[in-house]
């Protein structure tokens, strides 16, 4: 049982690299920034806000 808990351990690291990268990647595709999601498009915001 130790080694089976073991193997999965060692397995889930890597995919868990991997899975990260997927999504850094695909965020760094999509247009615009993430922020704008959480803003209603009326509002302004000054630089010191954004």
């Amino acid at each position: 049982m130790g080694l089976y808990t073991l193997r999965r351990l060692l397995i889930s690291v890597p995919l868990l690299l991997v899975i990260s990268a997927v999504v850094f990647t695909l965020l760094q595709f999509t247009p615009g920034d993430p922020l704008d999601a959480y803003i209603p498009p009326d509002q302004v915001l000054s630089a010191e806000q954004r």
